[in-house]
């Protein structure tokens, strides 16, 4: 996949274009984070580097990029009807889980402790969202 390719999908995934919008520079930083190591454990810094990308992790935190910019909107009365601006909040929130939960995880392949911790990616369920 190129970086071309992965702009393109982390703007169609995230609805970018789509309030609360995130802008190009936004885009830039979500295809950076989605870098990876790749097969050969070869750093994307690294002139040798296969391009290898994580894009549901960059979506993922689109959303809660999303999320971020939704947080002062809250439930609210006026002239007797409820506006419920909150559900942006909660509906970013939805969709930063839902692409979290479809990124690749890697399971632990020996018993030294600090190849474990490396190999452990961190699941979006468990950081209390």
């Amino acid at each position: 996949m190129t970086e071309a390719e992965v702009r393109a999908r982390i703007i169609s995934f995230t609805a970018a274009a789509s309030e609360p919008v995130l802008t190009s520079a936004d885009v830039d930083i979500l295809v950076s984070i989605a870098k990876r190591r790749d097969d050969a454990d070869i750093e994307p810094s690294d002139a040798n580097w296969t391009p290898t990308w994580d894009v549901y992790y960059a979506v993922a935190q689109g959303w809660l990029m999303k999320a971020g910019r939704t947080a002062n909107r809250y439930l609210f009365m006026s002239g007797g009807k409820m506006f419920s601006r909150n559900q942006y909040w909660e509906h970013c929130i939805e969709m930063c889980r839902y692409y979290g939960n479809k990124r690749i995880r890697t399971v632990p392949l020996g018993p030294d402790p600090e190849l474990v911790r490396l190999q452990l990616i961190p699941v979006l369920n468990n950081w209390n969202l």
